[in-house]
């Protein structure tokens, strides 16, 4: 989960899985999915006070699997591969 500071709160979302359990991430995190930033506002504000996000076509361990990974890349994100030909792009 993402930590909270007096100066640094982060909005957190709770994203529902097909088989009901419910995640709760950091704006930031769920917004690295393309499918989930379309379903939040662009500000990341929503109008009403529920911030949950209904998957219902993603397992909960599949869905466990990816916040772990996006948490991860928000800590250490990924750096380019070298193009090994870069003349064939």
């Amino acid at each position: 989960m993402s930590e909270f500071t007096a100066n640094n709160p982060e909005k957190e979302i709770t994203l529902t899985s097909k088989d009901g359990e419910e995640f709760k991430v950091s704006l930031k995190v769920a917004k690295m999915s393309s499918l989930i930033w379309n379903m939040v506002s662009e500000d990341g504000e929503d109008d009403d006070e529920d911030n949950t996000v209904p998957l219902p076509n993603v397992e909960g361990a599949d869905l466990a699997r990816v916040i772990e990974y996006c948490k991860q890349y928000i800590v250490d994100p990924m750096t380019e591969f070298q193009k090994v030909f870069p003349f064939l792009l």
